[in-house]
């Protein structure tokens, strides 16, 4: 018999949605964040302390998104028992299956920096 297709579910849809709303603010974010004036510097005043801070670089900012990432989601997998099935597999003798993870781990690492290294170089606008 032939398969039953299914249509995109609403639940689906909206996790898009959001996504892409969380990442059009992030941009309007990022750009406000590193907003260069004529000394490059963005001053920050609280009551009468007053600090320079200096724009982020992009693999700054790479660092603080996967360490905001990583301290939110480890608990939450730990949580939902992810975690446990992730180290299970593993430690599964299977050979093959530990060098296909680390090949997508590595592309998916270098994937990161290039896209970093080129919206920090070329404005996510």
């Amino acid at each position: 018999g032939e398969k039953e297709v299914k249509g995109d579910s609403p639940y689906g849809l909206a996790l898009l949605g959001f996504s892409l709303f969380m990442d059009g603010l992030m941009a309007a974010c990022q750009s406000v964040l590193k907003q260069k004036d004529t000394t490059n510097k963005i001053t920050v005043t609280t009551n009468t302390i007053s600090a320079y801070c200096r724009a982020p670089t992009a693999m700054e900012t790479m660092l603080y998104i996967n360490l905001y990432a990583t301290f939110i989601l480890l608990p939450a997998s730990h949580y939902v028992g992810q975690f446990q099935r992730g180290i299970a597999m593993l430690c599964s003798n299977s050979s093959t299956k530990s060098i296909l993870l680390l090949q997508l781990n590595l592309s998916a690492a270098l994937g990161q920096v290039f896209i970093f290294l080129t919206i920090h170089h070329f404005s996510s606008w």
